[in-house]
C-alpha cells in the first residue's frame, strides 16, 4: 500500500468578489497529492452549495481540465488530479456551481467569479 500525504489548501471564495492573487506554487506531476478546500461565501454569509460543484482548470498551454468537487454545506473539496498537474506555468481555477446541468457561475460573470491561480513547477 502507498501512502501519500495530501498537501490541502484552504481558500474562502465569495461570489460576490474575484479573488485574483493566492501566491499557491505546486510540483509538476505531483499527482494525487495536492487538494484544495473550498468555503463558499456570499458576503459574510456561507453559501449553501446545492446541486453539483466543480473545478475547471484553464492550464498555462490553454487546455482545460474539469475535476467533480465533493460537497458538503458551503465548502467544496477537490484533490488535484494527474491532468490538473501535467503543464508547468500559471494556471486559473474556477469553482464552478451547477444546478440542473446549468453553470450558474463562470469566468464570464465577473461579479460570480470564483477564481484563483497557482503556478506549476517543473519537477526535478
Amino acid at each position: 500500500m502507498r501512502w501519500v500525504k495530501i498537501n490541502n489548501y484552504e481558500l474562502i471564495l465569495d461570489i460576490k468578489k474575484r479573488l485574483t492573487n493566492t501566491n499557491i506554487t505546486l510540483v509538476q506531476n505531483d499527482v494525487e497529492s495536492t487538494g484544495f478546500k473550498f468555503l463558499i461565501k456570499d458576503g459574510n454569509r456561507d453559501y449553501e452549495l446545492v446541486g453539483q460543484v466543480e473545478l475547471a482548470i484553464k492550464k498555462a498551454d490553454g487546455t482545460f481540465v474539469v475535476i467533480p468537487c465533493a460537497v458538503s454545506s458551503s465548502t467544496a473539496t477537490v484533490t488535484l488530479t494527474e491532468q490538473a498537474l501535467t503543464v508547468p506555468g500559471r494556471t486559473l481555477g474556477e469553482v464552478r456551481i451547477l444546478s440542473e446541468g446549468k453553470v450558474l457561475t463562470s469566468t464570464q460573470c465577473t461579479t460570480d467569479s470564483h477564481n484563483f491561480t497557482y503556478r506549476l513547477h517543473p519537477s526535478g
